[in-house]
């Protein structure tokens, strides 16, 4: 850093962003494949969908039922794709092929 005198206002603002900036901590990454995430969600919101079916007439709203629905229908193409990644990157990784680093 300079120890020269800021012109005006916003260079020194930008000093003082740059001299405050944020660094990101030293942790691993999580190794998990988003299944399991993927499972529980679609398993909520499909028990969501049967409470609803079951006794939804007392709701004034019918669009819960939708979103429940929804969510099971969202929950279920996220598992398929969460399934096909892990089973990409167990043949990816015995052909020696390296994982995405981001």
């Amino acid at each position: 850093m300079s120890d020269q005198v800021p012109a005006d206002a916003s260079e020194s603002a930008i000093r003082a962003i740059e001299a405050s900036s944020l660094r990101q901590a030293p942790v691993p990454p999580v190794q998990d494949d988003g299944v399991r995430v993927f499972t529980i969600g679609t398993v909520l919101f499909a028990l969501a969908s049967l409470l609803l079916l079951v006794d939804g007439q007392r709701l004034s709203e019918a669009w819960w039922l939708d979103a429940a629905i929804t969510g099971v229908g969202i929950g279920v193409v996220g598992i398929i794709y969460c399934v096909w990644r892990r089973n990409k990157r167990a043949r990816d990784a015995e052909q020696g092929i390296a994982p995405p680093t981001a």
